[in-house]
């Protein structure tokens, strides 16, 4: 059901059915202007309702953001959880993400700073370091 993006297609109909009530709620005269200014004839007020809902679905009002990163995030599984509790376990997702993501950039970070630190030495130092960790240096220094 999430591989075939069923919960942006629960998220797009919920916004969608939310649009809806609130222009069944609406008195005819504002309902009609609504359907003037977006070009939609008016004929009865539950084809009414569903044709301005149809159109601003077409023009995206209920589409979800799109992420620049195309991957997408995986559901981490919410220990002790109900199942159906789906904003739960997309909070807890997003909640992993982000410190999975912290984690990488600290690593390459560490990274980073240490081939520079070994760059900076002289090929003396570098001699003596891999003569203290018991390794044998050969070759150039780059």
């Amino acid at each position: 059901w999430q591989e075939a993006d069923g919960v942006n297609k629960g998220l797009r109909q919920m916004l969608r059915d939310a649009r809806e009530r609130d222009l069944l709620a609406m008195e005819k005269a504002s309902l009609r202007s609504v359907c003037e200014r977006l070009g939609v004839a008016p004929y009865a007020l539950e084809i009414l309702a569903e044709r301005v809902t149809r159109r601003e679905g077409e023009a995206g009002r209920f589409a979800r953001p799109v992420l620049e990163d195309d991957s997408k995030p995986e559901v981490a599984k919410a220990s002790g959880k109900k199942a159906g509790d789906l904003v739960e376990t997309l909070l807890a997702s997003e909640a992993t993400r982000k410190s999975e993501q912290e984690r990488r950039r600290q690593e390459e970070e560490a990274v980073a700073k240490k081939v520079k630190e070994l760059k900076a030495m002289s090929v003396e130092d570098l001699k003596k370091e891999l003569a203290r960790r018991g390794r044998e240096g050969s070759g150039k220094k780059e």
